[in-house]
């Protein structure tokens, strides 16, 4: 849809303020798939393996809870709108399970640590999936512009990013002062610290969307229509937008997850140096936001497909690079090599993601192009089923690989060999063959640009 066409539009504060629901979600996300590894290995002694079985399970509950949630966001009608209700129910959830999973209570008997870690999880990521399910959602009301869109993504990648920053530049020095990682008041005080954070994204995201969750602001699907599971059979089988734009973006997601699962142990094992990791985390953030504006600027020259595909392959040549870097870098890796290697991962992997969010608003215009049916929730969720799915298997990839690798605990384990090249290995090259399945999906991406 052209620009000059569209009829809603949202003001800058109502995208910036809505911008805020997806960085909600990522203060706590990033946390579970960068340091739940290291917080159960460490509070809990339980085994890598063990760990990385339950995120593979948790996230593959949470995908099958998609459909639905899609269709209750989609069938919901209240005074307070359709999509703002969800965003508090899914905070709430988030942030109350949260905060009990990493007070690091001890039942005294491992079954029941278990037990109790696994239905935390599991309560989480259901409220993690109402608000995802919001964010790629609600962007279909908030505005039609495709420039808006591609801002309201940029902000949201640009918010995520200043959480990215401060996690990793205050955690380890955070947990350190509490006491370590095997302190279980440490987590306690950090679970504490990002929930806050959570609830103050989360508070602007409803502020931001008050305007516009409206009937007015709904497309009228044809007949009084009421959406199925059953749905979404059809809506795999003729939208190949959405279909090419899953594989795309779940490939990279798998991989992204690895990586962040990875990067504290990269600096135990391969840096053997985590004290560089608050050091090297802000010139990630400037990266980031370098290439946040850049893409900005050739998505609106040439279009979202052609920019996600140009993008895509200056990726795919990042992981070889970064192995040469390290490989040829003294022991141990110097600050200049290591902020080398994850400001260049960063400026691609952000320049591939800030397209992905609103193509699947244009999936779901698609959709309603092609049916009559305004399903932005069915949409979001069908997207979020496969790539959860197929993310979730980062968790037991990591955790399979660290028990392959001999690792048991950063205070039990020394570097060696093993560890050094299985770490830089996976944390390199995996991503390099997610941007190639990327490349291959997206050429068949039927929407034409904007």
């Amino acid at each position: 849809m052209s620009d000059k066409t569209v009829s809603n539009r949202a003001s800058l504060f109502q995208i910036s303020a809505f911008s805020g629901n997806q960085a909600a979600t990522n203060a706590l996300s990033l946390i579970f798939t960068g340091f739940f590894l290291a917080y159960g290995s460490n509070v809990y002694s339980f085994n890598t393996l063990l760990l990385g079985s339950i995120m593979m399970m948790t996230r593959v509950f949470d995908a099958f809870t998609d459909p639905l949630i899609g269709i209750i966001v989609d069938r919901t009608n209240t005074i307070f709108g359709r999509f703002r209700p969800w965003i508090v129910i899914g905070a709430l959830l988030m942030n109350v399970s949260f905060i009990l999973l990493f007070w690091g209570i001890d039942f005294g008997n491992e079954t029941i640590n278990l037990l109790w870690i696994v239905g935390l999880y599991m309560i989480w990521v259901i409220g993690y999936t109402f608000q995802t399910t919001i964010t790629k959602a609600g962007q279909n009301v908030l505005t039609d512009s495709s420039k808006q869109r591609t801002l309201y993504s940029a902000l949201s990648q640009i918010y995520s990013m200043l959480i990215l920053l401060g996690i990793y530049t205050l955690l380890e020095p955070f947990i350190n002062y509490f006491g370590g990682f095997s302190s279980a008041i440490a987590w306690r005080y950090l679970s504490i610290v990002v929930v806050a954070v959570q609830i103050v994204f989360t508070t602007f995201a409803v502020i931001g969307l008050w305007g516009k969750d409206k009937p007015e602001f709904y497309k009228k699907s044809k007949e009084d229509y009421h959406p199925h599971i059953k749905d979404y059979l059809t809506m795999f089988r003729h939208n190949r937008a959405l279909t090419m734009l899953i594989v795309a973006a779940s490939t990279n997601k798998l991989a992204n997850t690895m990586v962040h699962g990875l990067v504290v142990f990269f600096y135990f094992y391969v840096a053997l140096n985590v004290e560089l990791l608050p050091k090297v985390t802000p010139w990630m953030g400037v990266a980031t936001g370098l290439s946040i504006i850049f893409t900005i600027f050739v998505t609106n020259k040439i279009g979202r497909k052609t920019a996600f595909q140009r993008m895509s392959k200056v990726a795919f040549l990042q992981g070889p690079l970064a192995v040469l870097l390290i490989v040829l870098s003294p022991s141990p890796t110097p600050f200049i090599a290591l902020v080398s290697m994850f400001t260049t991962f960063s400026f691609v992997t952000a320049s591939t993601e800030v397209n992905v969010v609103p193509m699947i608003g244009d999936t779901a215009d698609y959709e309603f192009k092609l049916s009559k049916q305004f399903v932005p929730g069915m949409i979001g969720s069908a997207f979020s089923l496969v790539d959860k799915f197929v993310s979730s298997f980062g968790g037991l990839f990591n955790g399979l690989l660290l028990g392959v690798l001999g690792y048991v605990s950063f205070e039990s384990t020394e570097p060696n060999a093993t560890l050094y090249w299985g770490i830089l290995l996976s944390i390199t090259m995996i991503p390099t063959l997610a941007h190639l399945a990327s490349i291959i999906a997206i050429k068949f991406y039927p929407i034409k640009e904007n």
